[in-house]
């Protein structure tokens, strides 16, 4: 179910038994699995000549189509393993991997992004 939320866990003598979603729909369930999307936030950049795609488009440096400003993070499509591609990996440990690479480029340590899963 897409874009709603679950409102209310629904339970039936101390169990799961179901889940009211923010648009008063109810879904009877013996099992929940919640998962949220990231939509990242470009509109820091809307207006410029920085490439964007689902988020902005990083290099392997971690380094925008401006040669000077560097992207890391929820925001960041960076090299992903699996897909071979450009991709937002919304994990905390992308983000603080992707920081840190851009981190050490912004500083003159050409170091790169070896991509994620």
């Amino acid at each position: 179910f897409f874009e709603t939320d679950v409102s209310e866990v629904l339970t039936r003598n101390n169990k799961l038994a179901g889940v009211r979603l923010s648009d008063g729909k109810i879904i009877d369930c013996e099992i929940l699995v919640a998962a949220k999307g990231v939509s990242p936030n470009t509109g820091l950049i809307d207006g410029t000549s920085i490439l964007k795609d689902y988020g902005i488009l990083t290099d392997a440096f971690m380094r925008t189509s401006n040669e000077n400003i560097f992207a890391a993070g929820d925001v960041a499509q960076a090299f992903d393993i699996v897909l071979e591609k450009q991709a937002v990996n919304a994990l905390w440990t992308s983000a603080v991997q992707q920081g840190r690479i851009a981190g050490l480029n912004m500083v003159g340590q050409k170091t790169s992004y070896n991509g994620a899963i």
